[in-house]
């Protein structure tokens, strides 16, 4: 057998052994979650696709009336539950990190929102606008529930808020 396929081999059967090791470290850290945060998990997972065809598929402008109601002033919001928010950003954070498609921060802030209206929890959705050191427009999304940040925390400090969406029926 010449030395370059041997390399080859060995180059497949590493990558190969690094994938199935990589798999089973994950079914640890899942097996490891409790049967509640596993259901966030799935949950956050489905979110996370829905959000994502979504943004692919339809128009920003039709898929405003989705997201609630534009508002022009950040509305005052006291956190009913934080803990539970909390929670449900770790789950978005945590499976964007493993799904197929790029979970982009709009994508998480989506899939975050919809979890936190399914419980009857009002949020923000926040879009803002930077320039980027190279004068390139950069955008993000986060999510607030009152004053917890749910998604997108990461640098939103940088961003100039251009548009913002409530869950809330009524301010």
């Amino acid at each position: 057998m010449p030395n370059n396929v041997r390399i080859l081999n060995v180059n497949v059967r590493s990558r190969l052994l690094r994938h199935l090791w990589y798999g089973q470290r994950l079914y640890v850290r899942w097996a490891r979650q409790s049967w509640v945060r596993r259901g966030l998990l799935l949950e956050a997972l489905f979110w996370l696709a829905l959000a994502r065809l979504l943004v692919l598929a339809v128009p920003f402008g039709k898929l405003v009336p989705l997201l609630g109601r534009p508002v022009t002033t950040p509305p005052v919001l006291v956190a009913m539950r934080p803990d539970l928010a909390l929670q449900l950003g770790w789950a978005v954070a945590t499976m964007s990190r493993y799904t197929p498609w790029q979970s982009t921060c709009l994508v998480q802030s989506l899939a975050a929102q919809w979890m936190l209206r399914r419980r009857g929890l009002v949020s923000v959705l926040y879009l803002g606008l930077a320039r980027h050191v190279t004068r390139e427009l950069e955008a993000h999304a986060w999510l607030c529930h009152g004053p917890v940040v749910v998604t997108g925390a990461q640098g939103r400090e940088r961003f100039t808020v251009i548009f913002m969406l409530t869950s809330a029926s009524v301010i």
